[in-house]
This record gives C-alpha cells, sequence and structure tokens, in this order.
C-alpha cells in the first residue's frame, strides 16, 4: 500500500456481469474479487489467478496488464486522451510512455521518413 492516487478504472460491459457476481457473493465487498481464491490481499489474489490460469510460468504482474492495456489500446487507434482517462494518468505520461504505439505516432514516423526520401 502507498500514498499514491488510486485511479478509478472503468470496468466494460463484458466484465461488469462477473464483477458484480463476485461483489453479491463476497462477505465483504472489498475482497469481493480476491474472495475466490481464498485471499485477503491483492497481491496473493493476483498471484493465485494467475496459478489457476495456468500462466504461472510467465510471471505476468498487475503492472505489466497495465502496460498491454496501454499498448493494445494505442496500436488499436484509441486516442492518447481517452487511453490517459482510462489508466488514471496525464495525456503527458501516457504520451512519454506509450506514444510511440500510437498510430497516429506511426503515421507521422512514416510520413517523415517519405519526406526524407522524397528531399534526397
Amino acid at each position: 500500500e502507498t500514498k499514491k492516487r488510486k485511479a478509478i478504472t472503468p470496468i466494460g460491459p463484458l466484465l461488469f456481469p462477473t464483477v458484480e457476481r463476485l461483489v453479491q457473493a463476497a462477505p465483504d465487498a472489498s475482497t469481493a474479487l480476491l474472495a475466490p481464491y481464498g485471499v485477503k490481499t491483492y497481491r496473493r489474489g493476483f498471484e493465485a489467478a494467475v496459478r489457476a490460469s495456468g500462466l504461472s510460468h510467465k510471471r505476468p504482474t498487475p503492472h505489466s496488464l497495465r502496460h498491454s492495456r496501454a499498448t493494445h489500446l494505442l496500436q488499436g487507434g484509441v486516442s492518447l486522451y481517452d487511453v490517459a482517462k482510462l489508466l488514471g494518468d496525464t495525456v503527458a505520461t501516457v504520451e512519454r510512455v506509450y506514444g510511440h504505439h500510437s498510430t497516429t505516432y506511426l503515421a507521422s514516423a512514416i510520413e517523415k521518413a517519405d519526406d526524407a526520401l522524397r528531399g534526397r
């Protein structure tokens, strides 16, 4: 636990029914997503979920999932602003860390390369 601000992350319509079911079934809503794994801390719950999924040899972390989400959204053409809002980050941070994955960034890079070739 840190003093760092925790972003509110929206849950999409495909995942919402599962989250809602887990919250209703858990005696304590704060541990609803971890209860199926018999733990009360986020880290242990995540690790148990990874083991249950069979991915333990790849050692994914919540942070690697965050990076994957940002990368895939930008590669899919989602704006820097929207990705920043979904991650709870600033646009400047998303641009600095993930901007090179943005389709608009790549289009700009290709355009600059083409201009450089034309100038020869």
